[in-house]
């Protein structure tokens, strides 16, 4: 895990070895400051539907493009029910309650924050 996703110690040495991914590929500090999604569970949500569309690993063009036919009228419904005002269902209160937190200890880190202290509180809110 150190060498991967920190940088090893290196041996009587004040400074880490790069890290085989860089801290920004995965860091999602940013996006938690900006509020925006930090995976990519929707896309992935929207994949297994789209999949689920054509009722089969590989499709004939046929069921490929009835499955599309499905998703675009699918796609107008929503744009339909966005224009009409009618929001989409709301996130579990538990998982709003993990993302507010987590945004309100991002926010609330300073250069004077005890770094220890920060992953402590972000932890415990992940693993609620």
């Amino acid at each position: 895990m150190e060498r991967v996703w920190i940088g090893q110690h290196n041996d009587g040495e004040n400074h880490r070895t790069p890290p085989k991914f860089r801290h920004s590929l995965w860091n999602v500090y940013q996006l938690v400051l900006n509020d925006v999604p930090k995976t990519n569970n929707a896309v992935e949500g929207w994949h297994r539907g789209l999949m689920s569309q054509f009722n089969s690993q590989h499709p004939d063009i046929w069921k490929c493009i009835n499955g599309l036919k499905n998703e675009q009228a699918g796609a107008a419904l929503k744009r339909e029910h966005h224009l009409a005002g009618i929001l989409p269902a709301a996130k579990r209160k538990k998982y709003l309650n993990v993302h507010n937190n987590v945004q309100r200890i991002v926010r609330e880190y300073t250069d004077d924050t005890i770094l220890w202290d920060y992953l402590l509180r972000i932890s415990y809110q992940i693993h609620k």
